[in-house]
């Protein structure tokens, strides 16, 4: 059975044109697949023709997608990973030309499990503020010990322990126990 394929270019190989969809029918040739449908977008945000796309696909016209690049499906790695699963999720196979990836073999597969780990990793990197930016946001906090917590790191640092130990031992933040050591007052 043929595959019935959508040709679509989007960003600078739209701006090419005719070079990247030459480049997307000859392999759609040698493959034996039917071109049912050439769609290109220009650079800009709106993506009218890739909606034309998402349409034919629901409703079974194409059952594979032949993009130049993966720069195609999203500006960034994020929308790139969402619109591989969504392609996945519909039953709609892929071809990337620049990286010959071809998700109608066996091998080439595998990259719909593989995108999905890393949809998932993305995803909990913007749940999770980086590393730096938690300890840059720790160390700006002003803490204020209150005159009980004072008198302990008093005693505590007066025994020979240094503000990281006592910090540790009393279980306070070592910027409080930092703030006592520079304070004079009471």
């Amino acid at each position: 059975m043929s595959r019935r394929v959508a040709i679509y270019c989007r960003g600078k190989a739209a701006q090419t044109g005719r070079a990247a969809v030459d480049a997307l029918r000859d392999v759609a040739s040698r493959e034996g697949w039917t071109v049912s449908g050439t769609f290109i977008d220009g650079a800009g945000p709106s993506a009218p023709e890739y909606d034309r796309v998402w349409r034919g696909i629901t409703s079974n016209e194409f059952d594979l997608i032949a993009v130049p690049s993966l720069a195609a499906l999203g500006g960034n790695i994020s929308a790139v990973l969402a619109e591989i699963l969504r392609m996945r999720d519909a039953g709609c196979e892929l071809y990337v030309h620049d990286r010959k990836l071809n998700t109608t073999s066996a091998v080439d597969r595998t990259l719909f499990p593989i995108v999905e780990a890393l949809k998932a990793v993305d995803d909990a990197a913007r749940q999770e503020p980086p590393r730096e930016a938690r300890r840059k946001r720790a160390s700006t906090q002003k803490f204020t010990p209150t005159p009980g917590q004072r008198s302990l790191i008093r005693a505590a640092l007066a025994s020979g322990l240094k503000p990281r130990a006592v910090a540790k031992s009393l279980k306070m933040p070592l910027g409080m126990v930092e703030a006592v050591t520079k304070d004079d007052g009471p």
